[in-house]
């Protein structure tokens, strides 16, 4: 994958998501959308909590390594930016599933779209992140 794709595919990934919330609009039941925004905000908080320990682990690693290689690379800016990205989105994504248990009213097709969008996102940036730690850990 490339460096340019591995940057910005969470961000093309949400745009895409939010489009196609907002053109297929999904209706689903107000009688389950508590369970819903429920669900999704035990997920977002166990991704956020993941990758918060994620975090402390890259801490924690010996700086004389495979970190100390990382830095001189220049590429620990682009990792921590990716950590940074990934738990605002799941933290984002948990504050919007709590305002869905508002009524929202004749926003609806807004909230669903950007909720579509916001997951879609959260799930791509945790999968960026902890694809690159699992080969942070593989490495020697």
């Amino acid at each position: 994958m490339s460096l340019t794709f591995e940057r910005f595919y969470p961000w093309i990934f949400a745009a895409a998501g939010l489009i196609i919330g907002w053109l297929m609009p999904v209706d689903i039941p107000s009688e389950n959308r508590t369970d819903l925004y429920s669900a999704a905000i035990s997920l977002g908080s166990i991704f956020a909590g993941f990758l918060t320990t994620t975090k402390a682990i890259l801490m924690a690693l010996p700086s004389d390594g495979l970190i100390g290689r990382l830095k001189i690379s220049g590429y620990m800016s682009d990792l921590t930016s990716y950590l940074g990205q990934a738990v605002c989105g799941c933290l984002l994504f948990c504050g919007l599933n709590l305002i869905g248990f508002f009524s929202i009213g004749g926003f609806q097709s807004y909230f669903d779209a950007a909720w579509v969008g916001l997951a879609t996102f959260s799930a791509s940036a945790f999968w960026r992140t902890t694809s690159i730690m699992l080969a942070i850990l593989r490495n020697p």
